[in-house]
């Protein structure tokens, strides 16, 4: 039977796939919707970003730039000189430094699937290693 995070999930990841966006060649979502996600303020959310520089990489999260900003104000997006923009590793890592509930539930959630898919996946040695076994 699937937990109530896994179900959670799942149908957030429905709702967040039609706001998955494309900038700068990666998959990203935004500050904007990922604070309803994990039912935290923007201002929490990119409070966690400040505070933890180290966790957030350019390769994990980037400050949106006014030209890339424009073409999503046309789509109803609000957005403003400080809005973010997550890639997969940025949305699994601000689940980690949230403390809302229901962002601790997710950074669980994400961790299982990691670990359950890990534990499927061929174990990977090297051939000189494998040889000796």
């Amino acid at each position: 039977m699937a937990s109530k995070a896994t179900k959670l999930l799942a149908l957030d990841a429905t709702a967040l796939a039609q706001r998955m966006r494309r900038i700068r060649g990666e998959h990203v979502l935004l500050d904007t919707d990922l604070a309803t996600l994990f039912a935290v303020d923007i201002q929490t959310l990119r409070r966690a970003v400040r505070r933890y520089p180290e966790r957030f990489p350019q390769d994990f999260a980037f400050r949106l730039t006014p030209k890339e900003i424009q073409p999503l104000r046309s789509q109803s997006v609000i957005l403003n000189t400080h809005s973010l923009a997550f890639t997969e590793l940025g949305v699994a890592m601000l689940a980690s430094v949230l403390k809302s509930a229901r962002a601790v539930q997710m950074s669980l959630e994400i961790v299982r699937r990691v670990v359950g898919s890990a534990a499927h996946q061929p174990s990977k040695q090297p051939k000189a290693m494998g040889a000796a076994l």
